[in-house]
């Protein structure tokens, strides 16, 4: 198990009881479902390419077990690099559901992006971003991962309904200014006790960095790096 893996289980233990306490496992047993989940998790996060590395997929796992949410959130999910990982262990606990958000639109990508990255994404184009898709779809078949623990929803992140309560969530959408719309919008949503992971706090621009600054004003602190990113929780 990754450091931040390990971590994760540690925090999600101390706040365990903000979950449901009749659905909450024992320490014994969640690391016993653990260490089944990441070696699962690692066996299939090549299918995602490069855009989730095996260190962020495992320990994304590890905050469902730990945490075993009702509701997870990912803005952001392109072929499901990420969100099929937290799907899989949601269904391998039997617990929650992920709410995957993501517009699948090239024009949504490109907006507000510094040129190198608006460029690649154009030339993604529609039929690109309608492959992303459809692989993710796939992917979300090829594992058995119905509707009950996955609601996919194609919408831009300002137009998609917020849930009511978030346990967990992912931020890995639009690292233009509208992470800082996002992060305004979404984050206040989470419960005290939840988990908010941003995603590549060195992108060009410096939108991303201001949407972690926001989420801090909001209530968060910042536990650990992940990656390019880091894992934050709030307290208040």
């Amino acid at each position: 198990m990754s450091e931040s893996a390990e971590q994760t289980i540690e925090v999600a233990n101390e706040t365990e009881g903000d979950a449901s306490p009749d659905a909450a496992p024992s320490k014994s047993s969640a690391g016993f479902v653990v260490s089944r989940i990441l070696a699962e998790i690692e066996a299939l996060v090549h299918e995602g390419g490069e855009w989730c590395s095996a260190e962020k997929a495992t320990t994304l796992a590890s905050i469902v077990i730990g945490l075993r949410p009702k509701t997870v959130v990912e803005l952001g999910v392109w072929c499901g690099g990420s969100a099929v990982p937290m799907a899989l262990t949601l269904q391998r606990i039997r617990a929650g559901r992920l709410v995957a958000v993501d517009a699948w639109s090239a024009l949504s990508s490109v907006s507000g992006q510094e040129d190198k990255d608006a460029r690649w994404w154009g030339d993604m184009g529609e039929a690109g971003h309608e492959r992303a898709l459809e692989t993710f779809l796939g992917r979300l078949a090829k594992h058995g991962i119905g509707q009950d623990r996955c609601w996919v929803v194609r919408e831009r992140t300002d137009d998609a309904v917020v849930p009511e309560v978030i346990d967990l969530l992912h931020h890995d959408a639009n690292h233009g200014p509208q992470v800082v719309e996002d992060i305004a919008r979404w984050a206040p949503a989470i419960r005290v006790g939840g988990v908010l992971v941003i995603d590549d706090l060195d992108w060009p621009g410096g939108h991303v960095v201001r949407a972690r600054d926001l989420a801090i004003d909001l209530g968060f602190v910042e536990l650990y790096a992940l990656g390019t990113g880091c894992v934050m929780q709030r307290v208040r």
